[in-house]
């Protein structure tokens, strides 16, 4: 008998065996004979893909094109050939359908992204091979979407009424006016007239 050591029902490593066994009769003289034999395991679908990270991060401007590579996720499978493909989705995503993707796992934004309504998006990955058994990993993706100068500043009124006595020394202040700019880095400004 030929017994395999280890576990008989796993392929990953070895894939197979070089063997040489030799036969001995009880004859006088005894004779032997020797032969070579191969032995291949195959694969069967019994590893879970094992994404490289349990959590990724990633810092992307708010001004980055639609459909913009954010992001490549990988999962790797110990199985081989079909066994060892991995399908790529996004099972929730923290603010609606921003992002996709591909079967790649390379993550793109399907929308124009915006600091200022939502700085940071929380993404549920996963990873399958599905096939029978059927073997899935989780991982998530928090996308923090970083706020650029893409807001022009306004003023709090189209009409300012400012009164400047005529004994008003030059140089001096008129009146103060407010202008503000949505951005997140922009604030209110106090802006003299002389």
């Amino acid at each position: 008998a030929i017994r395999r050591p280890g576990n008989p029902n796993d392929r990953e490593p070895p894939p197979g065996y070089d063997i040489m066994m030799a036969v001995t009769d009880r004859g006088t003289p005894s004779r032997t004979t020797t032969k070579g034999i191969v032995i291949k395991v195959t694969d069967v679908n019994d590893n879970k893909p094992v994404f490289e990270k349990s959590r990724y991060e990633v810092d992307v401007n708010e001004d980055i094109p639609i459909n913009s590579n954010i992001l490549n996720v990988k999962a790797d499978d110990a199985d081989e050939g079909v066994n060892a493909e991995t399908d790529y989705s996004i099972i929730s995503q923290s603010h609606g359908q921003f992002f996709t993707i591909s079967a790649t796992g390379v993550i793109s934004n399907l929308e124009k992204l915006d600091a200022e309504s939502h700085r940071f998006h929380l993404l549920n990955i996963s990873a399958n091979d599905h096939l029978k058994p059927d073997f899935i990993s989780f991982t998530t993706v928090e996308v923090t979407v970083k706020d650029v100068n893409d807001n022009t500043p306004t003023f709090n009124s189209t009409l300012f009424r400012c009164l400047a006595p005529e004994s008003l020394s030059v140089d001096a202040a008129i009146c103060a006016v407010t202008a503000t700019d949505p951005g997140r880095n922009g604030h209110s400004a106090l802006i003299p007239l002389l």
